[in-house]
């Protein structure tokens, strides 16, 4: 098997090519001459060489006399193969496959796994086959068969549609709205969803990203990149294949399965990906999120002069999980002789352009709401454009988000103008306003979770002892012939990791009977789900499914979606942390047991006694194995990489001190507050290479996002004292892996205290060591002439340390 080329490499080739081929198999091939036409009409940098197959169908050799890094292949795929190992032995980065395979579905199908297994052999990376082409209109580049050129703008586009693709293109030139990238991505046999999020994340032109999918592909790879990109901008997704007739219609299409639309919402949910129903909902939000600013909840205050209208948006809004603005007795009354306040405000047919800004003044002081919807109907009262500059008032002043409807034709043509000029987001139907203020709640409601510091259940130190004794447990089961666990089994396997079988009902207070279990995904690998319903059908409503590892936040989280939870937190006085706790146990079982495929706890008693204390009771388990037949390396491992629990160690300080290395984890937040308050200035300086306040440093939002990491990017050990109670953060080093390369770089922070006492050198030690078995090619650092001491560390582990004049650092690489 050949080395893949570096992502990076390629989709810079792929987007920002130096020289380009087009071959084709002749000169009358409309779609070899579109891609040459949209190249000539978008005069961008690349140069071009047009190139028609000889009669053998090879490559003329001279061309690769020039300098090129991306071959546009427009011609059939049964003659792909040789074209691309001829452009792979002269160097060439990328491919772009126009064409898609003849024949039958099963021939196609057949088709795209041959090329995907070819592909392997080579170092080229291709995009499609059955691709439309790409577009980057601010960078004058329009490689694609579509007919035009996309505006430029601030949205990148994503299809595994090419026809879609054609059809977007032509009604966003009529809409007048553009694109920082346009790609038609096909059958997507190589280069995927997750290296395309991570080279958007990074490419300043684009603010937001909506994509058509059909297919995942390779599950962790979105959701890592996913993750880390919608943290700074948003991914918004409309997905194919939702029914079953769907489904096989895209299995047909695209050549991979749909998937399982629950499994999929909860690991879009759990990395603040927001999926929306329509392609109409993808521009929609697009527009919104990049103009208003997030709802901290999900109450909408609505304000129309049309009773019908209002009463519209309001249905729309409490059917998806919103809720109305509440507005006080006090000014209810005060508003009563003017408006009529229910589920809405009516502010009358007769309501002219000062009505709506007094009723929005005396809202805008004293309503409990987290955005605002203005509706409008045309009337012979007021002109919809004096309407639209009271609300362009009132939205000026906000902090909230602002919504409007402005329904009708040619007499609301203008307040609709004026509205989308000051940045409101208008739109022709209430009802369609107040479906867009649900998806911006829930929204901001699970990027909230990404940023949320989850409580501390127990340490993850034990866990190989515990894994051990798991794994022997459920050896010695399959050597006795059961792919099923004994009770007596299943209930020690369960009480390792937190959860309690018994089947009595302790004494006193209330019992409700729940279920809680797992099952294998094709795509996703272990998914649990917890359910409000025990032995029988289960409602929607009463089920809720995540990807497993778990924190403490994420398992409330996961309850949270249940109606289930929202009748237990009506009560008032229901305590649910061990609940949490033992989805969070449970979830560390499927992680670390991947042997386990499939298991069910029904009914799982909750019992909450009189002070309101919950505590989970399992009264029957169910638990079964992959057989021994299946090897070691082909059983399911989680879509989300878990706590890498190889990498916790102990040593000791230079006096003898004991310590445990480990990497960082996101229940560490309060742990470095106060690491942060021992820092001098100095430390600081050299770690930051410019001073941070302390206020900086230790703000949430910023350590949320430094102890909450990806570990499949970047890798953070913490050295705590192991025999201080409550333990103490003494110092951090991190591992950052460059986007779609293979070398990393590293930092290292030494709380004043504890330095020049081997924390620096053994810090680094296990750094460089992790990522040699990560996979990385070297690690980097750039470090300041002052700061000796870590120039004389790197010395000592075997960094090359060489001062860089231009930039007045020292710039330290060690290979791998």
């Amino acid at each position: 098997m050949k080395k893949r080329r570096k992502t990076r490499e390629v989709l810079k080739a792929l987007f920002a090519p130096r020289g380009i081929a087009v071959i084709g198999s002749s000169w009358q091939s409309p779609l070899f001459l579109q891609v040459l036409n949209n190249l000539a009409a978008s005069r961008g940098k690349s140069r071009v060489w047009p190139v028609i197959l000889g009669p053998e169908r090879q490559m003329p050799p001279e061309i690769f006399a020039n300098e090129i890094d991306l071959a546009i292949l427009v011609i059939p795929v049964s003659e792909t193969l040789p074209v691309l190992r001829s452009c792979d032995a002269a160097g060439v980065a990328a491919a772009l496959l126009i064409q898609s395979p003849e024949g039958t579905s099963q021939q196609r199908a057949d088709a795209y796994t041959a090329l995907r297994e070819e592909l392997t052999d080579l170092s080229i990376r291709v995009l499609g086959p059955n691709s439309a082409g790409l577009m980057l209109p601010g960078e004058k580049f329009n490689a694609s068969v579509i007919p035009g050129t996309a505006l430029t703008g601030s949205v990148a586009f994503l299809s595994q549609s090419g026809a879609l693709c054609n059809a977007i293109l032509d009604w966003s030139l009529c809409e007048q709205i553009g694109f920082s990238a346009f790609v038609s991505v096909g059958a997507m046999v190589d280069i995927s969803w997750g290296e395309l999020l991570t080279w958007l994340g990074d490419h300043a032109a684009t603010r937001s990203i909506i994509i058509y999918m059909e297919s995942i592909g390779e599950a962790r790879a979105f959701l890592s990149a996913a993750r880390e990109t919608t943290l700074s901008k948003p991914v918004i997704v409309i997905k194919a294949g939702r029914t079953e007739t769907a489904a096989r219609a895209v299995a047909a299409h695209s050549f991979h399965p749909a998937g399982d639309d629950a499994v999929l919402e909860a690991a879009f949910r759990r990395i603040g990906v927001l999926w929306v129903e329509s392609i109409a909902e993808l521009f929609y939000m697009a527009e919104v999120l990049s103009r208003q600013p997030l709802p901290s909840g999900n109450r909408l205050m609505i304000v129309s002069n049309s009773g019908s209208a209002g009463v519209l948006a309001a249905d729309s809004l409490t059917t998806r999980g919103g809720a109305p603005g509440h507005v006080p007795e006090g000014i209810a009354a005060e508003l009563r002789d003017r408006v009529l306040v229910t589920g809405f405000v009516d502010i009358g047919e007769d309501a002219d352009a000062e009505r709506y800004s007094e009723v929005l003044g005396v809202l805008q002081a004293d309503a409990d709401t987290d955005g605002t919807l203005v509706v409008y109907a045309p009337t012979i009262f007021t002109p919809a454009e004096e309407v639209a500059g009271e609300v362009i008032r009132f939205a000026h002043s906000q902090q909230k988000p602002v919504l409007a409807s402005w329904i009708g034709g040619n007499s609301v043509q203008k307040g609709t103008a004026m509205l989308e000029r000051a940045g409101i987001p208008t739109f022709p139907y209430p009802d369609t306003a107040a479906k867009i203020f649900n998806y911006m709640w829930r929204y901001a409601y699970n990027l909230r979770a990404l940023y949320e510091t989850p409580a501390l259940v127990d340490s993850e130190e034990k866990a190989g002892e515990r894994r051990a004794c798991a794994d022997e447990l459920l050896q010695k089961e399959l050597e006795l012939g059961r792919e099923e666990l004994s009770a007596d089994a299943a209930a020690r396997l369960l009480a390792a990791y937190g959860l309690d079988v018994s089947d009595e009902k302790p004494a006193g207070g209330q019992s409700y009977p729940c279920a809680m279990g797992s099952f294998v995904d094709a795509e996703f690998g272990p998914v649990l789900y917890f359910s409000a319903t025990a032995q029988g059908p289960v409602p929607a409503s009463d089920r809720t499914l995540a990807l497993p590892p778990l924190n403490t936040t994420l398992a409330r989280r996961m309850l949270e979606q249940t109606r289930f939870y929202q009748q237990m937190q009506a009560e008032g006085r229901v305590d649910l942390n061990k609940l949490e706790q033992a989805l969070v146990g449970f979830s560390r079982m499927l992680v670390e047991l991947p042997r386990i495929h499939e298991v069910r706890l029904d009914p799982l008693f909750l019992h909450i006694d009189e002070s309101g204390d919950a505590r989970p009771l399992v009264a029957a388990c169910r638990i079964r194995l992959f057989g021994k037949e299946v090897p070691d390396a082909r059983l399911p491992r989680p879509a989300i990489r878990p706590y890498p629990i190889q990498y916790v160690g102990e040593w000791h300080l230079r006096d003898g001190t004991p310590v445990l290395i480990r990497p960082i984890r996101p229940e560490d937040e309060p742990k470095f507050v106060a690491f942060h308050k021992h820092l001098s200035d100095q430390s600081v300086y050299f770690r930051y290479f410019h001073t941070i306040q302390l206020d900086q440093r230790i703000a949430h939002e910023r350590l949320s996002r430094i102890c909450f990491v990806d570990y499949d990017r970047e890798m953070a050990l913490v050295v705590e004292i192991a025999t201080a109670d409550p333990r103490e953060i003494i110092a951090v080093g991190r591992l950052i892996r460059a986007h779609g390369d293979d070398e990393a770089e590293f930092a290292i922070l030494v709380a004043d205290k504890y330095q020049r006492s081997g924390i620096g050198t053994e810090l680094l030690r296990r750094l460089v060591a992790i990522g040699a078995r990560e996979g990385l090619a070297r690690i980097t650092a750039k470090i300041l002439p002052e700061n000796s001491g870590m120039l004389q560390v790197c010395r000592k582990i075997g960094f090359d340390v060489r001062f860089n004049a231009d930039e007045e650092v020292y710039d330290a690489v060690i290979a791998l």
